[in-house]
């Protein structure tokens, strides 16, 4: 067979010269396929140009008739009560009457259907609903931010209109977000188990992204767990995600004994499935521990499942995201993440959201692929020196979230840091420092380490006094979010022959803030950025504290930065949002 070779064209000239080389007729059927489409078109104008006038005629000729089907019955019902009594009217008058109102109901439900056809025929119209002349595609996509915005209403969009309700009901994928959200002093409650078992009937065979809620208030050993465990056993098989808000339950459920819903949960999950676990319990601190490994002491949840059964379920997670239950740390689960965050409980209690360095480092080993970090824990155990080799080289790491605890003792974020060996891509950076305003231990060397081995772009910090001295270690810094700051260290004075050299910022957020202008216009006259943002700051002279006017503030500024904008509400940071959301 005669092979040919085509000069570069796109996809559909190709195919058409494919097409032309074996049917020696292609070009006629072509140019017939166009003509036959031209024709379909004009045709299908003529005709709904042909309707609309039909349309015209069929309501005036209704309006006639209904004006004297009116009239008629009118009459009927004067003549009728010109009588003395019922006595005067024909037999035959009374059974035609009666016929009349059964064809009434008739006419009544078939102009209900053409009121509902005009109705949603008005509803396409672009003046009416612009919206409905998107594709279904389009609209779809649409129905699926809001349900990411606001899952638990994902029903108004079915009620809205016919067409709505057709697009939601065809798209599995908007009905896999399952809730159950009792009320606080309610577990078992109906309405919501039938709404939630009837959104996993409408997303077929989609995978289930599940949030379970349970608050220690409304749950005790005494519940009837029957219908909830349904629910389980229909959304397990199917989970990719679970979220549970446990608000203390963990606090409150016996220990030695084993939650039965929770049971069913993990149980029923299918190996592999599940790719991402949240937990929210942020006053309580325990482990997810299972009933044969025989420690009733422990405080948490315990499911009654083999603890092997457990790890196999665990070890398909890529998102942990964990607030007061973890799973153990030598756990499966935290092997392969590319998004880890672990924060503290609030109990107060010694011991609680501690993490012994070794235990971190070995997690951290565990997911080479980690891209998002978001930790708030107490380090404990910490060595005093760490080299290069000892470090966990992360090189797809992207975001990075740190916040200092000091309930029992306090940590600071070089801590974590000290630890990580961030690859070459731009790494975005949130350092929450919570301590107080003065720690006599010094975080410069630590932290300018890490900033010399990371490509940091962008920045938000809180009560980070040392930022002057730390910015010449930012080369390649383009963003810069500073909030509730108190104070900053000045740098030492430069050496003529070498010079500190700043990073040039796109764009400086500054928000609720106490400082002395000095120490900020010294800040700013180093970074110069393009735009400066301000939003509900003070400024001070140095000395008696005095505070400085931001019409003051703004002349000063504008000397350096030619774009200063002085906010009256919060601004929008929503394209930094990966550094703000916690």
């Amino acid at each position: 067979m005669t092979s040919y070779s085509f000069p570069k064209r796109s996809a559909l000239t190709q195919a058409y010269f494919a097409c032309s080389l074996h049917l020696p007729n292609f070009h006629i059927i072509v140019q017939v396929g166009w003509h036959l489409n031209h024709r379909n078109a004009f045709l299908l104008m003529k005709l709904k140009v042909k309707m609309l006038e039909e349309l015209s005629s069929a309501s005036k000729q209704l309006h006639v008739a209904l004006e004297r089907y009116l009239h008629i019955c009118s009459s009927i019902q004067t003549l009728c009560l010109q009588g003395p009594t019922s006595r005067s009217i024909l037999p035959e008058y009374a059974q035609r009457v009666d016929q009349e109102v059964g064809l009434l109901e008739s006419y009544d439900a078939t102009m209900q259907k053409a009121k509902l056809a005009i109705k949603s025929t008005r509803n396409y119209a672009f003046r009416i609903a612009p919206i409905n002349c998107l594709p279904i595609e389009i609209l779809t996509r649409i129905f699926y931010m809001v349900r990411d915005s606001d899952p638990c209403h994902v029903d108004c969009l079915a009620l809205v209109c016919s067409r709505w309700r057709s697009v939601a009901l065809g798209s599995p994928a908007i009905w896999s977000h399952i809730d159950y959200h009792p009320h606080s002093s309610k577990w078992f409650y109906p309405e919501l188990l039938e709404q939630a078992q009837l959104h996993v009937a409408r997303s077929e065979e989609m995978p289930l992204d599940f949030h379970l809620s349970v608050s220690c208030e409304s749950y005790n050993t005494n519940c009837y767990d029957s219908p909830v465990e349904q629910l389980c056993r229909l959304v397990a098989p199917r989970m990719r995600s679970l979220e549970l808000d446990l608000e203390g339950f963990s606090q409150g459920w016996p220990n030695a004994a084993a939650n039965s819903v929770m049971s069913t949960l993990f149980s029923e999950c299918t190996p592999g499935m599940l790719s991402k676990l949240v937990t929210s319990d942020p006053d309580c601190f325990g482990f997810v521990t299972t009933t044969e490994e025989g420690r009733p002491d422990d405080s948490g949840l315990k499911v009654d499942i083999k603890r092997a059964d457990l790890e196999q379920i665990f070890s398909s997670i890529t998102m942990l995201h964990l607030t007061g239950l973890y799973p153990r740390w030598t756990s499966h689960a935290y092997h392969g993440l590319v998004d880890l965050r672990l924060f503290s409980a609030s109990t107060g209690d010694e011991g609680d959201s501690q993490i012994a360095e070794a235990q971190l480092v070995r997690i951290l080993k565990a997911s080479p692929g980690l891209r998002i970090l978001h930790f708030e824990f107490e380090i404990i155990q910490w060595s005093e020196t760490r080299t290069n080799a000892s470090r966990v080289r992360l090189p797809d790491l992207e975001i990075v979230q740190v916040g200092s605890a000091y309930d029992v003792q306090f940590t600071r974020i070089e801590h974590l840091l000290r630890l990580l060996e961030p690859g070459p891509k731009p790494l975005h950076l949130a350092a929450r420092c919570h301590g107080p305003e003065s720690n006599p231990e010094p975080s410069t060397p630590e932290l300018k380490s890490f900033f010399a081995r990371s490509n940091v772009t962008k920045l938000y910090v809180t009560e980070l006094p040392e930022l002057p001295v730390l910015l010449p270690s930012l080369p390649h810094l383009k963003v810069l979010i500073l909030l509730n700051l108190r104070n900053l260290s000045q740098p030492n004075p430069p050496n003529p022959s070498d010079p500190l050299t700043y990073p040039q910022l796109d764009a400086c957020f500054v928000q609720s803030c106490s400082l002395t202008l000095d120490d900020f216009l010294a800040l700013i006259r180093h970074c110069r950025p393009k735009i400066l943002t301000l939003f509900d700051n003070k400024f001070y002279r140095r000395g008696p504290r005095e505070k400085v006017e931001m019409e003051i503030v703004e002349q000063e500024l504008s000397a350096i930065c030619s774009d200063i904008r002085i906010a009256h509400t919060r601004p929008n940071l929503a394209e930094h949002q990966d550094l703000l959301e916690y």
